[in-house]
């Protein structure tokens, strides 16, 4: 419990227990850092007098994931006196100034981001003796930087200078170390993006195509894959990479190269003959989501067969898939057989050792083929379960 100036006192959360710490007499932990604060003190959440805010930590902000050595602001500072805006009369971390309501002003020393206003820049004559190289006025121009561009000011436009001048073509400026970001293409202060023939690796970037596929890379239309190097397995249908041992391109791509019924996967990262591709009987390639398939059809008829209404469910969907197979018989390239029809067998008797019926032979194309493999397994199955009524 602590209690505020007033008297006012308030139960906190034992947040010693979730930090596993042990604070000493007198303190307690902060609200949201693994700290030990005094009683009442900056960084217990609770905004007490003198202070313009408690977020329940003493820090500033969190460190920058893109640059270690920054910190992203929070909306509290360390010591809880600032929120941490520009215009509030405080000079926060990363600020050169802050003048409040006067901040950006004609006449104001400070700009509205509260960085330093060189006076004597913006006043449309270039003053050598003070170091300008030119002066646009108050505003930005194609080849010279305004007077808030803080320590460039009055400084020849260029990419790298750590300012973002609009009126150049810059869209950023990672400064002078000209470094790519995540937001930033470094040497051309330009946004990145697929297809812009610059390839931005701190932006996910691996290759660069202009925007179009091609063999090596996937162009803008990849989503998540764009700019990316092309494989089979990324997601993307990529119509001019031929997977690695097949002769044409990726027909298909299924997310992380696993099997499905209606596409082969990347052969767990090896690719090969038939990678990428809709699976095809003699296509050299072992599609496992088809062979599960079978495998378990085959496994769970015996025990669907025991009733009647199984064994009339089961003769349904037989019927289904030869009738399902028939169309199919315009393409072949080989003779078919004559189909054999359903058998009548009489109650109580069991299944012929030879199938009652067959589906038409099936010629070469996969369809058939692969349907021919499935009906004969399970086919198979039904001859050991007995008939019953």
């Amino acid at each position: 419990m602590i209690c505020d100036s007033q008297g006012a006192c308030e139960l906190l959360p034992n947040t010693c227990l979730a930090f596993a710490l042990n604070c000493p007499a007198g303190q307690i932990c902060a609200a949201n850092q693994p700290v030990c604060i005094d009683i009442g003190g900056c960084g217990d959440g609770v905004v007490e007098a003198g202070e313009a805010c408690d977020d329940g930590n003493i820090v500033d902000g969190d460190p920058d994931p893109n640059n270690p050595a920054a910190v992203i602001l929070d909306q509290c500072s360390h010591d809880c006196k600032s929120t941490q805006v520009c215009g509030n009369n405080i000079v926060d971390k990363d600020e050169e100034c802050d003048l409040g309501s006067d901040n950006g002003l004609l006449t104001s020393a400070c700009d509205n981001r509260c960085h330093k206003v060189n006076p004597l820049c913006g006043n449309g004559m270039i003053d050598p003796d003070v170091g300008e190289d030119c002066d646009p006025g108050p505003t930005d121009s194609a080849g010279c930087n305004g007077s808030a561009a803080g320590p460039v000011s009055c400084k020849a436009a260029r990419c790298g200078d750590g300012y973002a001048n609009l009126a150049s073509g810059e869209r950023c400026d990672s400064g002078m170390s000209n470094l790519d970001t995540l937001n930033c293409n470094g040497k051309l202060c330009t946004l990145p993006a697929c297809g812009d023939n610059y390839i931005n690796i701190a932006a996910g970037e691996e290759c660069e195509s202009g925007g179009s596929d091609t063999r090596t890379c996937n162009g803008r239309p990849g989503g998540p894959a764009s700019c990316r190097s092309a494989r089979c397995g990324d997601g993307y249908i990529n119509s001019e990479y031929i997977p690695n041992g097949e002769t044409t391109a990726e027909a298909c791509d299924n997310p992380g190269g696993i099997d499905t019924v209606t596409c082969n996967g990347n052969n767990g990262g090896h690719e090969g003959p038939g990678a990428c591709q809709p699976p095809n009987c003699g296509d050299r390639y072992r599609n496992s989501a088809l062979v599960k398939g079978a495998i378990t059809e085959a496994r769970t008829r015996p025990a669907a067969m025991a009733t009647p209404q199984g064994q009339r469910a089961a003769r349904t969907r037989d019927a289904e898939t030869v009738t399902s197979i028939r169309p199919l018989e315009r393409h072949a390239t080989a003779p078919a057989e004559p189909t054999r029809h359903l058998a009548t067998v009489a109650p109580g008797a069991t299944l012929p050792a030879t199938p009652p019926f067959v589906a038409t032979a099936m010629p070469t194309p996969w369809p058939e083929r692969l349907a021919t493999l499935v009906l004969t397994t399970l086919l198979t199955a039904m001859e050991r379960v007995p008939l019953q009524r």
